[in-house]
């Protein structure tokens, strides 16, 4: 990446700083849960921009080169799962801003069955217990959230490990990307964790923190596993078509 290209995400990132700010102050006075579901998802988007910028300006983004064959594979299952990642992190925001609490109260089945209780019947009998115990209603859209929720982290769960275990296989590739597949492995697995804790403790604020925290860290891990595989690829197709293209970055100059 150039000096501009560094520019251009520090200026997005000032960009960033500003709305989320606004967004904040809109959040506190129009009570809307839609402005606090964006402004959930632009705070992990901001840590994985400001991850990225220390990346392009360390000294291991300039020792960065060519090294083995597998990269682009490895770059499109990178960054297929960390679209996941983001999209389980909307998916978790949604829930957490809908204000109704737990809406499957029981891990790991639904309601004691393995599929979403969906019918009117069945949620105004669900209802009735809820407010019996003084809990706030659900609805059928927030029974499917979750359970969409619990799915689909068990597929972003397979999609790392399988990502992880061939980037730790990866021998040509840089220790540190090696390191971080293997903290990716690790990180889904304590995440999986919380997040049946985060149901079992009724949603314990503690734990239901450090569950949101894991999935920002994920996040992160996995942009810039895909930002550092991508510079591998650049180098490496810069170097086979022979090209005079300057990719360190020296600071100060742009």
């Amino acid at each position: 990446m150039t000096g501009a290209g560094v520019k251009w995400l520090a200026s997005v990132a000032v960009l960033a700083v500003v709305v989320q700010g606004v967004l904040g102050g809109l959040r506190v006075t129009e009570h809307n849960a839609l402005l606090g579901l964006f402004h959930g998802c632009l705070a992990q988007s901001f840590l994985a921009l400001m991850a990225t910028l220390a990346l392009v300006t360390s000294p291991f983004w300039s020792r960065l080169g060519p090294s083995g064959s597998a990269a682009r594979q490895l770059r499109i299952l990178s960054v297929l799962v960390t679209g996941m990642i983001f999209a389980q992190l909307v998916l978790g925001a949604a829930m957490r801003h809908s204000h109704a609490g737990l809406s499957i109260p029981d891990f790991p089945t639904t309601y004691g069955g393995w599929l979403p209780l969906l019918d009117p019947a069945a949620i105004a009998k669900i209802n009735e217990a809820r407010g019996a115990a003084g809990q706030p209603f659900t609805s059928g859209g927030l029974i499917l959230l979750q359970y969409v929720h619990r799915i689909w982290a068990l597929l972003i769960g397979i999609g790392i490990v399988w990502t992880s275990v061939k980037l730790i296989r990866s021998v040509l590739l840089p220790n540190p990307i090696r390191v971080a597949g293997a903290a990716w492995i690790f990180l889904i697995f304590v995440q999986l964790v919380l997040g049946a804790w985060t149901v079992l403790s009724n949603k314990a604020a503690d734990i239901a923190t450090s569950h949101v925290l894991g999935g920002a860290l994920m996040l992160v891990i996995g942009v810039l596993l895909s930002v550092s595989l991508s510079r591998i690829l650049a180098c490496k197709d810069n170097r086979t078509t022979g090209g005079s293209r300057v990719y360190s970055i020296e600071l100060g100059k742009v």
